[in-house]
């Protein structure tokens, strides 16, 4: 019983508490948790997990689940991309180039950011998907200077290499300028 609120709902709060410290406690005093069965609502991400989820069955162990955690991650950061990009196509006409342009920003940051947690081959994966509209020669938003950012960032698999790769230094180290219209 709260003593500064004794009518506001808190008379049971410490005995749950207390319940829900002692099962959790219990809970844990019984062993290791029963191994999970992933399944995913998203067929894309059960397709992309299924190799990941294979390879650490083969070979099980305490990196299993590092593995299994890091594709999942991957999964999220390709999956708000994606999202962001379909909110960007989605939007009008008028505003979609100017958006367009916080694309390749955060799609940069993404995989920098993949390669900081230690994902190096999920993040080139993220960088070989989603770099090719920024250097196709077709594509209205690929620059010279793009393409030669995205190459030197393919080289970048390991946190070690953020520091000593010059464009991932200016990536992590200053702001992206963004000119934008008030609308958009």
């Amino acid at each position: 019983r709260h003593p500064l609120y004794p009518d506001q709902g808190y008379r049971n709060a410490e005995q749950a508490l207390l319940s829900e410290s002692a099962s959790n406690s219990a809970a844990a005093a019984a062993g290791p948790a029963p191994r999970l069965d992933l399944a995913f609502a998203d067929a894309d991400v059960a397709a992309a997990l299924r190799p990941v989820l294979l390879a650490a069955s083969i070979a099980p162990g305490a990196g299993e689940t590092a593995v299994v955690t890091a594709a999942v991650e991957a999964m999220r950061y390709r999956k708000g991309y994606e999202e962001l990009r379909e909110w960007v196509d989605g939007s009008l006409d008028v505003f979609r180039g100017e958006l367009h342009g916080v694309l390749y920003p955060v799609m940069v940051h993404c995989f920098l950011e993949l390669v900081r947690k230690g994902h190096g081959a999920l993040a080139g994966e993220f960088l070989a998907r989603f770099g090719g509209e920024f250097v196709d020669d077709a594509s209205p938003y690929a620059s010279a200077a793009r393409v030669d950012d995205l190459r030197a960032l393919s080289a970048v698999s390991l946190p070690a290499h953020l520091e000593s790769n010059t464009v991932a230094a200016l990536f992590l180290g200053n702001r992206y300028e963004l000119r934008m219209s008030s609308y958009a």
